[in-house]
């Protein structure tokens, strides 16, 4: 199963939605430089985006401790500085985790949270869709030769 198959569930869940933000398409330019430090992409990467105030957000993130080890995988979170370190210390995480307190929609066109982006090293949109799939998500990680996923 791939990451095709979460954008597709995606298009059906909200495709009739009315919203003003649509995801990056494929080939499209994802702004990763918005996130400071800038991210260096060496591989394909994941940009994960979760909510603090997301219910299933929340029950997904204990799940995230199977991504550690695993620099492609980028977690991007609208908890502060203090929230984002007790995460990463409660959980043990050890790969990237970036705060971002401005408003996803704007700058990074996620309709909804969680939600994952598959990005090259070009910084284009290579798939994205709901991420509530974490199978899923590692399988695409895997894919690249990643074992730590």
């Amino acid at each position: 199963m791939s990451l095709e198959k979460l954008k597709s569930k995606f298009m059906e869940a909200y495709g009739g939605r009315k919203t003003e933000f649509t995801p990056f398409d494929e080939n499209e330019r994802f702004p990763y430089e918005k996130l400071s430090p800038t991210p260096k992409l060496e591989s394909t990467s994941i940009f994960y985006f979760i909510s603090m105030t997301c219910s299933t957000c929340m029950r997904l993130i204990p799940e995230l401790a199977r991504f550690n080890g695993n620099h492609r995988f980028i977690l991007v979170t609208d908890g502060d500085l203090e929230e984002t370190e007790d995460m990463r210390e409660y959980f043990g995480f050890d790969f990237p985790i970036y705060s971002f307190l401005e408003d996803y929609d704007d700058h990074f066109n996620v309709p909804v949270t969680p939600f994952v982006y598959v990005v090259n090293t070009d910084g284009q949109v290579l798939e994205y869709g709901n991420g509530e799939q974490l199978d899923q998500i590692a399988q695409a990680l895997n894919s690249e030769g990643d074992r730590n996923a």
